[in-house]
């Protein structure tokens, strides 16, 4: 038992999918760092575009046999379908709504932010959003 965490509350020792949904190469590479440097025993699994992150989550094509990922960290600016437009689909869902979604916001957002379902709660990061979904 871990003294720093009440019994049964202890984080799990098995490694969480981690979908990185992010079409710059340099930002990804960051992210991955980052989260390496954690230290959390994560599998990481990468998009370069909204479609590609579809696929990925809907488990289509080269992605049939694609884990659920535990959270899903978002780009709002790609090519072909945007982070607004992924995160509509993903919160639309219901076999994905119930995945954390980590959104990258750029400097200046071009459009007010909206959530995309009644049961979305939209926190905010510093300059990030964070968007959960809860039971009904």
């Amino acid at each position: 038992m871990n003294p720093d965490f009440p019994e049964g509350n202890e984080p799990s020792k098995s490694p969480v999918d981690i979908l990185i949904v992010e079409d710059n190469n340099a930002d990804l590479m960051i992210m991955q760092e980052a989260l390496l440097e954690t230290g959390l025993s994560a599998n990481l699994h990468t998009a370069v575009n909204g479609e590609e992150a579809m696929k990925f989550l809907r488990r289509v094509g080269d992605y049939s046999t694609a884990p659920r990922p535990h959270l899903i960290l978002l780009d709002l600016n790609m090519p072909r379908k945007n982070g607004y437009e992924v995160l509509e689909e993903i919160k639309s869902d219901r076999l994905l709504m119930r995945i954390p979604v980590v959104i990258r916001l750029p400097p200046k957002p071009m459009r007010i932010f909206r959530v995309p379902t009644p049961h979305t709660r939209i926190v905010t990061f510093g300059n990030r959003l964070i968007s959960t979904t809860f039971a009904r």
